[in-house]
């Protein structure tokens, strides 16, 4: 899952939205948790149906 967002550290700024993960581990407010939260349980989701 992190490999898939990229845990890379070249990524420019303006593409950080992109990688809630990332950005939760950096700055761990309660917006970017809710957001790899959200991001963590629609895996989670999807990989049960498939």
């Amino acid at each position: 899952m992190l490999a898939s967002y990229g845990v890379n550290s070249y990524i420019s700024y303006s593409e950080q939205d992109n990688y809630p993960i990332q950005n939760y581990l950096r700055d761990s407010n309660k917006e970017n948790e809710n957001q790899a939260y959200r991001l963590l349980m629609n895996y989670i989701m999807v990989r049960r149906v498939s």
